[in-house]
């Protein structure tokens, strides 16, 4: 194990921590360990990781040090010699920007051997610590669900390690059916596409969650062909749907929620909206939403803007729907 200590606080290498840094180190079995003894979890469930965050990450990391240690276990297939080396647990990001920051060494937990799951419960453990966090595609989240399937995971089992719902589930896996092409629309790395039209999820240029359910009941062909003209396009949520259901007419296909319980999706719909106004409400009356967005990071209120975009589009989309149903005086006057 490493036992030296180097000065990480500050560009000029002065220290900002405490003279008790290294008491409590040890008394919370925090180990200082090189970044070149450290490597990623090759089944690591993240596909994309955001290269402006993990610059801001780095950014930090150089000015005031590395606030919150990565959990790593002794590597199960790398060795060197008489040094050691660790694979990650959790904290690539933070492994990925102390290498952009130039900082040598990390401050880790250092699970034993005997703590690290069984080969059967390792990606489950990785999918928990992982998809806790934000910022994951629905394509990583496809392709998780996926592998736990295919372990001899449940859904059930799989909606627990998700903290979600079992529908969920099913919905993410109903995706499966996707063209490949089109599932790789869903993830928003530029070039990461044959067709060369994903780029940032800002664009709004990656295919929607909401917009793929739509497709994947499609002949493949036509939802390439389908997915192709919407985000070469650049259409608008409403708009796409509009294309799609189109094409699911011109095959025949009632649309889904024609052939759903009308009973229970109203009653689903009516809960949902009761809960986004009563929710939205406690920010519009009670809370500076300004100043609490204005002490994060460049990078998180960016994309809690663009979040909160496609949360208003896609509102705005069930809320002309829903007029659609009133006489047109009442349209007229309802707003909007």
């Amino acid at each position: 194990m490493v036992a030296r200590k180097m000065n990480r606080g500050t560009r000029n290498g002065t220290k900002n921590k405490s003279a008790k840094r290294g008491t409590l180190e040890q008394d919370r079995k925090i180990h200082l360990i090189p970044v070149s003894c450290i490597h990623p979890d090759p089944i690591q469930p993240r596909m994309w990781f955001d290269k402006e965050k993990i610059s801001g990450i780095a950014n930090s990391m150089k000015v005031v040090g590395q606030e919150t240690p990565i959990k790593v276990y002794p590597h199960p297939k790398i060795t060197n010699g008489k040094v050691p080396q660790y694979m990650i647990e959790d904290g690539e990001c933070r492994w990925r920007a102390a290498q952009e920051a130039g900082i040598k060494f990390l401050d880790c937990i250092v699970m034993t051997s005997s703590q690290r799951p069984s080969d059967g419960d390792h990606f489950a453990h990785s999918v928990a610590a992982n998809f806790g966090k934000s910022n994951h595609t629905t394509l990583e989240k496809i392709c998780a669900m996926s592998r736990l399937k295919e372990e001899g995971r449940t859904v059930d089992d799989i909606a627990s390690i998700f903290c979600c719902a079992v529908p969920t589930v099913y919905q993410h896996l109903s995706l499966l059916r996707l063209h490949p092409d089109v599932l790789k629309m869903m993830h928003p790395e530029p070039g990461d596409s044959s067709n060369g039209s994903i780029k940032k999820r800002g664009e709004q240029t990656v295919l929607t969650f909401s917009l793929a359910l739509l497709l994947q009941p499609l002949p493949q062909e036509i939802q390439l062909r389908v997915a192709q003209k919407v985000i070469g396009q650049k259409m608008s949520v409403a708009k796409a749907r509009h294309e799609i259901e189109k094409e699911s007419m011109n095959l025949g296909h009632t649309p889904k929620s024609s052939r759903t319980q009308p009973n229970r999706m109203y009653q689903s719909l009516g809960t949902f909206v009761e809960s986004v106004a009563e929710r939205s409400q406690i920010f519009v009356e009670k809370e500076n939403v300004e100043a609490i967005v204005r002490t994060r990071s460049l990078i998180e209120r960016e994309t809690l803007v663009d979040i909160l975009k496609q949360a208003i589009e896609d509102l705005t989309t069930i809320l002309e729907d829903a007029k659609k149903t009133l006489p047109e005086p009442k349209r007229r006057s309802s707003g909007f």
